[in-house]
């Protein structure tokens, strides 16, 4: 019994993809400001399914709308060693942000943390 069900999970699995749509990669480099919190800045990379492949190209069109990923970097590893990630993820159709911020040897967490609920929220209120 515990065979059907592997097979039936590798199935769902493997065919769910096959009904993505694949989209080129948009990237951007955009820096934020939360005025909030004195005017803190927010360098952010971000990824996202374009119209086509490059650097500040037009986000794909069609009324489809894409799932937010804000992906915070692991302890002195720069958002940018993660780029293989929000290029995957675009494609698929997510918009990935990557916050470039507290990347020293001594980060603040709060603030890194606040860093990605401040992009959480301002994020989905853009448009193009």
């Amino acid at each position: 019994m515990q065979k059907k069900w592997r097979l039936l999970l590798l199935l769902v699995c493997s065919t769910s993809s096959a009904f993505t749509q694949p989209y080129p990669t948009g990237r951007r480099s955009l820096t934020f400001t939360d005025t909030a919190r004195g005017n803190r800045t927010i360098p952010t990379e971000l990824f996202y399914p374009a119209a086509a492949a490059g650097n500040n190209t037009a986000i794909a069109p069609g009324t489809e709308k894409f799932s937010l990923v804000v992906f915070g970097h692991g302890f002195l590893i720069p958002a940018g060693s993660y780029s293989w990630l929000g290029d995957s993820l675009s494609r698929q159709g997510y918009i990935v942000a990557f916050p470039a911020t507290e990347g020293t040897i001594s980060p603040n967490h709060t603030a890194f943390g606040e860093d990605i609920a401040f992009l959480c929220r301002h994020l989905p209120t853009l448009h193009d």
